[in-house]
């Protein structure tokens, strides 16, 4: 269960919620955060796409 509900965070934090949420939160103590463009790249595509592989493995479909 738990690569399902990294996949569900990843879509929560990626597209409901947006990484510029994320990214205010971690500058609000005014520091820069240099990678933002990494971030929502990351948080956008490649976790999900990683964490859904992962479920798929845990569960033995994907062998």
């Amino acid at each position: 269960m738990m690569p399902f509900i990294a996949l569900l965070s990843t879509i929560l934090i990626g597209w409901v919620k947006k990484p510029q949420y994320v990214i205010g939160e971690m500058e609000r103590n005014g520091e820069h955060f240099r990678r933002k463009g990494v971030y929502t790249v990351m948080i956008r595509y490649i976790a999900p796409v990683m964490m859904f592989v992962l479920f798929l493995q845990s569960t033995g479909i994907l062998s």
